[in-house]
């Protein structure tokens, strides 16, 4: 494993944000290193340029960012190989606010198959928080009296 390498995985889309802030909040705790990591699954021009903008807006250099081509986890579980990362951050498109793993997600084949811990970050974390908060308890619940 290299020293103070924490990597994240992302694709172009805006649900990964999360994960992106999240990595960088550990890499300024930890005094870690950054390595984005972009997988390209589809190799037309137009998805090419899309991710560069992302990149872009998000304040990437290309010294911070690894751009592969091929199916997502099994190029992640490659770089994680190659770069030895201690820990790997991906990011979780579940739907509404609770976002379960779903098996053959690319967050779920990455917990099994990656040789370096994961920390998955969801992609709308103030959903579940308003949804717990919006929760109420019956005081009768329990009681013999109800």
């Amino acid at each position: 494993m290299k020293d103070n390498l924490i990597m994240v995985a992302v694709d172009s889309s805006e649900e990964c944000v999360p994960a992106y802030r999240a990595a960088l909040r550990l890499c300024d705790q930890l005094g870690a290193r950054l390595c984005l990591l972009h997988v390209v699954e589809r190799h037309d021009l137009a998805h090419v340029k899309r991710a560069a903008a992302w990149l872009e807006r998000h304040g990437l250099t290309d010294n911070d960012v690894r751009t592969v081509p091929g199916t997502a986890w099994v190029q992640i579980v490659r770089q994680v190989e190659d770069l030895e990362p201690v820990l790997l951050v991906v990011g979780s498109h579940g739907v509404g606010g609770y976002q379960p793993i779903t098996p053959g997600s690319t967050a779920a084949l990455l917990i099994v198959r990656s040789p370096t811990p994961v920390l998955v970050v969801p992609s709308r974390p103030a959903s579940i928080g308003r949804r717990l908060t919006q929760t109420t308890v019956n005081p009768n619940h329990g009681s013999d009296d109800a």
